[in-house]
């Protein structure tokens, strides 16, 4: 009798036990159905849940929802998920996870989830993300070289351009992605952009300036600077310049009592007391004329005189200066005795001698020089600007004038 009772009591605690479980199944369905039907974070708000706003991001702690730029991600773990940095004047992208990997706006991301440790991963500040293993920079997610995740932090989380900051760990220091040798984290300063100091050394353009004295050095213009000792461009020391003379021009170059250069390059035969540098790009002194760094070839610098804005000569050559400092070109076959400039303006140029007429640095062919003259304004339109009396052109091509609109009649 005893035993009768006994199965029919496991048989009722089953039945409730079944039918708990069949409840809560059907309950969990029905939550997850009106879970996923919510589409957005206004639903939500306008149904009163209670959001966590992270900005981009926003976790639903009522249904257990994540939503990135007000749109559901059903498929993210509510209960694991970690927002861990936004996009900014720093960072690229937003980043987030949960315990299935990591979420970049609103996406999986398959690269970070197959190299980095998920469980560990965070986010130090500025650039820099951190796990158990490595130090990232965000730009292609670069391991920093010898950096050291237990220790690592942030010395500047802006750092001069967009997507750009200075960390440190115990032994190193790191510009970006960079490590930057020799630097002593502790008494690390930023002077100025591309500028660093520390208490041994000088630090510029990403090295240690090798030679320099730190109680004397100081930043010149265009990427120079010196010390007590020596003349500098981009941290590399120039042979030769006195530091204590040093002179540089708007236009790059730097010279003493004895030598020119231009950036780290040295302008051989340039004599630095008549040296001069009226334009970008073009030089000269009382021997030579200088595109950029270069000498021109049978130039002479005693001669030389501009004739326009555009144009120059000395008693070998003609030149054509172009804008925006790219220096002087030598017009093939000029004759500086002969030549005259017609018309110089920001849109084209024009100077003939007594063979070839020139449109800005190139000779015009089939052209009668004698005959050729620029049009004065009135009788200029915009078919043609000159003529040589037997055919018109514009801006040196040659018009057609069946095809200009301005002429009626043809004739002239």
């Amino acid at each position: 009798m005893i035993k009768k009772y006994k199965i029919i009591f496991l048989v009722l605690l089953f039945i409730v036990l079944a039918g708990f479980v069949l409840f809560s199944v059907i309950r969990w369905r029905a939550n997850e159905s009106f879970r996923r039907s919510v589409s957005s974070e206004k639903e939500a708000i306008a149904r009163g849940d209670d959001i966590v706003d992270y900005g981009l991001y926003a976790k639903d702690k009522t249904i257990k929802m994540i939503f990135y730029l007000g749109e559901s991600l059903p498929w993210v773990d509510s209960d694991s998920f970690k927002f861990l940095a936004s996009e900014s004047y720093v960072l690229e992208h937003d980043y987030a996870k949960d315990k299935n990997g990591f979420i970049v706006e609103g996406f999986r991301s398959t690269y970070l989830n197959q190299h980095v440790d998920v469980k560990t991963f965070r986010y130090v500040g500025g650039v820099y993300f951190a796990d158990k293993n490595y130090v990232y920079a965000e730009t292609l997610f670069s391991i920093l070289k010898d950096a050291d995740p237990k220790t690592f932090y942030i010395l500047l989380e802006n750092y001069g351009s967009t997507y750009n900051s200075i960390g440190a760990d115990k032994k190193n220091v790191y510009v970006g992605a960079l490590k930057l040798d020799g630097a002593d984290p502790k008494t690390f300063q930023v002077i100025a952009y591309d500028f660093f100091k520390d208490k041994n050394n000088i630090f510029e353009y990403g090295k240690m300036v090798e030679g320099a004295d730190q109680n004397t050095y100081t930043r010149l213009d265009y990427g120079y600077s010196k010390d007590k000792n020596h003349v500098f461009y981009h941290g590399k020391i120039l042979a030769g310049l006195d530091a204590s003379f040093v002179t540089i021009t708007w236009s790059k170059y730097a010279s003493d009592f004895k030598f020119v250069y231009d950036g780290d390059k040295l302008i051989n035969d340039a004599d630095p007391e008549t040296f001069n540098c009226p334009k970008l790009g073009l030089c000269y002194d009382k021997n030579y004329v200088y595109s950029n760094d270069n000498r021109i070839a049978n130039s002479d610098g005693h001669t030389f005189i501009f004739l326009s804005d555009h144009y120059a000569k000395d008693k070998n050559n003609v030149y054509y200066v172009a804008e925006e400092g790219l220096g002087a070109f030598v017009l093939d076959g000029a004759h500086p005795k002969t030549f005259k400039v017609l018309q110089d303006t920001i849109d084209v140029s024009y100077g003939k001698d007594n063979l070839r007429v020139y449109i800005n640095r190139d000779y015009m062919i089939g052209v009668n020089a004698k005959k050729f003259n620029v049009l004065s304004n009135e009788e200029q339109n915009r078919c043609f600007d000159a003529t040589d009396g037997n055919y018109y052109f514009k801006n040196g091509g040659s018009v057609d004038l069946r095809e200009c609109s301005d002429i009626q009649g043809g004739e002239f």
